[in-house]
């Protein structure tokens, strides 16, 4: 019994022994006919956000250099480096006591400038008119004197034709007096040379007269009326030329202070000099007073940020334009990234794009481009992009690498497939397609791509399987089952 019972346990085995090896036969064939699985992802439509990767380098607004406003003396200096400024914060301090020496000397000047003006212009008026009275005077004694010279050589011609008129008549008895003198003579020749008494007579008769003639004109010379003037005439005469006299030294001192005025009295270009200087004396007190106020208010932040550079000390003098703090201003936050010759003719001004940094991510999009490329740590020829972070409240760490999507292009409703499925070659793009369980190499033309996916111009139709695994030349033709 106990071998009959050994033999039934050993066949057993080889019976339990010959199924195992049946399945796993029977499992070897059925693996052989059945093909392997492989991924793959149906083509569809949806839509395409082409873009450009990159990885970038954080920035902001350039550091600014804050300078001294005013010349003077800093009596504090409120800040130290790397710390942080809110947009109005005093940064410094300055000493007033030289700013309001400034305006008081400055009010000074403009007084001493403005007093000199008024004086100017005073004195000037006062020998403007001294010189119109002077110019309306003597035109007046002008008139009146050429008035007196005309009365006058009025009565000096009359006089004159009046001494004229008494020597004419002085001559003329002269000459008969001359005459009846030679007829005298010749009378009393014949009266001495009578021999009758009618001779006698007659001669001594003509003797009588001649002699009475001569008397008569004697008389007449003697008794003529010398006066080239009348008493009235000669009265009027000295009149006029005392006049003549007191108008001509009238004329005389208005001839005087006229050119006396002229001499005083200051140009317009002068007096628009003494203008301009108080006018410059304003500005300068204007500015004084403005550098007082700019002062007294001391010097402010003007943007939010971090004191990268403290340049100065309290006590230091220093000097309007004069650089005193260094600020990185907490503002105008960007990625800056090198992008290839390959892609920058898709990049444009104003394209949206997301800038990841760590866990986070920011809206931005494409502020400039650079003209000039510039040669990366591969020595390669790249275009600088800088992609600006749209959330005001941003405040990413300067100096940090960020992960930058440009997206260049986006279509809607085209055909796409992953990535993941697209290879390119010499010949250009292609993938592997699952057409009836078999692995089939298919040429397509792609368009745009990002995010994952690819636009897929020609070569694919809607629904085809491409592979989504990588696949070798040698598995090409062969069979397979979608996963």
């Amino acid at each position: 019994m106990k071998k009959i019972k050994e033999l039934f346990e050993k066949r057993k085995k080889l019976f339990i022994t010959l199924c195992i090896a049946a399945v796993c036969v029977i499992g070897i064939c059925i693996y052989m006919l059945i093909p392997d699985s492989i991924a793959v992802e149906s083509v569809s439509k949806g839509n395409v956000r082409a873009c450009v990767a990159e990885v970038g380098t954080i920035s902001a607004d350039d550091a600014i250099t804050v300078y001294s406003p005013v010349s003077g003396k800093l009596s504090d200096v409120l800040f130290n480096n790397d710390e942080a400024v809110v947009k109005g914060d005093v940064l410094a301090t300055y000493d007033l006591t030289s700013f309001e020496e400034s305006v008081e000397s400055a009010q000074i000047n403009k007084k001493y400038y403005q007093d000199g003006y008024n004086a100017a212009v005073s004195k000037n008026n006062e020998y403007k008119e001294m010189l119109n009275v002077a110019q309306v005077e003597g035109e007046a004694n002008k008139y009146i004197y050429a008035g007196l010279l005309e009365s006058r050589d009025t009565l000096e011609i009359n006089k004159e034709a009046r001494s004229q008129e008494i020597q004419y008549k002085i001559n003329q008895l002269e000459a008969q007096l001359v005459m009846l003198t030679s007829q005298l003579s010749s009378a009393q020749v014949e009266l001495e040379g009578a021999e009758t008494d009618e001779a006698k007579a007659n001669a001594s008769g003509k003797v009588s007269s001649i002699t009475s003639q001569i008397a008569s004109n004697r008389q007449a010379l003697m008794s003529m009326d010398t006066r080239t003037m009348t008493m009235e005439e000669y009265t009027v005469y000295l009149e006029v030329l005392r006049h003549l006299d007191l108008i001509d030294r009238f004329w005389s001192q208005n001839t005087e202070a006229a050119n006396i005025a002229k001499q005083a009295i200051v140009s317009d270009s002068q007096i628009a000099q003494y203008s301009d200087s108080i006018e410059l004396a304003k500005l300068q007190e204007n500015q004084a007073s403005r550098d007082l106020e700019i002062a007294t208010g001391g010097l402010q932040a003007s943007y939010d940020g971090t004191i990268l550079q403290r340049l100065v000390d309290p006590g230091s003098i220093v000097t309007a334009g004069e650089p005193l703090f260094v600020i990185q201003p907490s503002s105008g936050y960007k990625a800056n990234v090198m992008v290839s010759r390959f892609d920058i003719g898709k990049v444009a001004i104003g394209q949206k794009a997301e800038i990841v940094i760590g866990d986070t991510t920011y809206e931005g999009e494409v502020s400039s481009i650079s003209p000039v490329a510039q040669t990366d740590a591969s020595n390669k020829p790249k275009v600088k992009v800088c992609v600006s972070i749209n959330d005001d409240s941003a405040k990413p760490t300067i100096g940090l690498e960020a992960d930058v999507k440009i997206y260049t292009e986006e279509k809607a409703d085209v055909l796409t497939v992953t990535d993941k499925a697209v290879y390119t070659d010499d010949k250009g793009s292609y993938v592997y397609a699952l057409e009836d369980g078999v692995i089939t190499r298919k040429d397509v033309t792609c368009g745009a791509s990002g995010d994952g996916k690819v636009e897929i111009i020609e070569g694919l139709s809607e629904n085809q399987q491409v592979i989504t695994e990588p696949v070798t030349v040698d598995e090409i033709g062969s069979r397979r089952v979608a996963k």
